[in-house]
């Protein structure tokens, strides 16, 4: 089960391009050892997966949503809590919802239609 105290180690193993982006922001000392899942994944992944999505990287944005939908059905809260507002909440900023909905698995669609609604 993918769960919070993993989340990071995990997905650094799963995806190559988010390891070495977020090795590059530690480098720059603009995420550290104390950064916490939701700052890392805000400033690492979700830029990643929106650079994959904008250029049409069909094989890592595949992956990286993948691993999304992977977080929103975890049974543990905090991960859905950084898949709903570290990246979908990005998603929503970046994108129009005729494009990025049909490219959610169904539990991050459905994260994604509820920060719709508080949003707005």
């Amino acid at each position: 089960m993918l769960t919070y105290d993993i989340l990071l180690s995990d997905a650094l193993e799963k995806i190559p391009e988010f390891k070495n982006e977020y090795e590059r922001l530690k480098s720059k000392e603009i995420l550290g050892d104390e950064s916490g899942n939701h700052v890392i994944f805000g400033y690492a992944f979700t830029p990643i997966l929106i650079d994959a999505i904008k250029g049409n990287d069909a094989k890592l944005r595949g992956e990286m949503l993948a691993y999304v939908e992977s977080m929103s059905n975890s049974d543990d809260h905090l991960v859905v809590e950084v898949c709903d507002y570290s990246i979908l909440e990005a998603l929503n900023d970046e994108f129009d919802d005729d494009f990025i909905k049909p490219l959610l698995g169904p539990s991050a669609s459905e994260g994604y239609d509820a920060i719709k609604q508080y949003m707005n």
